[in-house]
């Protein structure tokens, strides 16, 4: 009897569950070499843990052609929709608000503005293994949310929708490890 013994060999980490670490916002970035020089200087506020992170996409929308010989379509075409990053922010500092809702802080005191700003950034999230997700350049909004009582949280739902980096560079999001 020939007995076949299952080598396991793993060149790469399977990530079937990623904890949020920290995140990052920065200006977008439009090429790769600004990939490599980008600074992601100014932290994001904690995320709700009870609320995930999410990175979403919408099935595309599809066009087919038929003929009355055929029952099968001749033609097929796809339109792809974008990714969107969601989630909710807990807790944001005045500065934070100003950031990330408009408005302004002055004497102490955040005044927040009646119209929500449309930002277009760049976004990078941390995993507790090293393992970060960058969207090159997004467009989106964040809410404000808080409540107030016993179980009242201090909550900013987001949403952001990816983009292309530029015209010239069509990417979205890149993927990789610091570790």
């Amino acid at each position: 009897k020939n007995h076949i013994k299952n080598k396991t060999t793993m060149a790469e980490k399977i990530r079937a569950k990623r904890r949020v670490k920290e995140g990052y916002i920065g200006d977008p970035i439009t090429s790769e070499t600004e990939l490599g020089t980008a600074t992601f200087a100014t932290k994001l506020p904690l995320t709700l843990r009870d609320d995930e992170l999410t990175f979403s996409q919408e099935d595309p929308e599809k066009e087919e052609v038929y003929t009355h010989e055929m029952e099968s379509p001749v033609y097929t075409d796809y339109v792809m929709k974008p990714v969107v990053v969601s989630g909710t922010f807990l807790g944001l500092t005045d500065d934070q608000k100003k950031l990330l809702l408009g408005g302004e802080v002055k004497g102490g005191k955040y005044l927040h503005n009646s119209t929500i700003p449309i930002l277009v950034k760049s976004l990078k999230w941390v995993d507790h293994a090293g393992n970060y997700i960058i969207c090159t350049n997004v467009s989106g909004y964040v809410k404000y949310e808080p409540s107030i009582g016993k179980n009242g949280l201090d909550r900013y739902p987001f949403k952001f929708t990816c983009m292309a980096g530029a015209p010239d560079w069509d990417v979205d999001i890149v993927e990789g490890s610091d570790a």
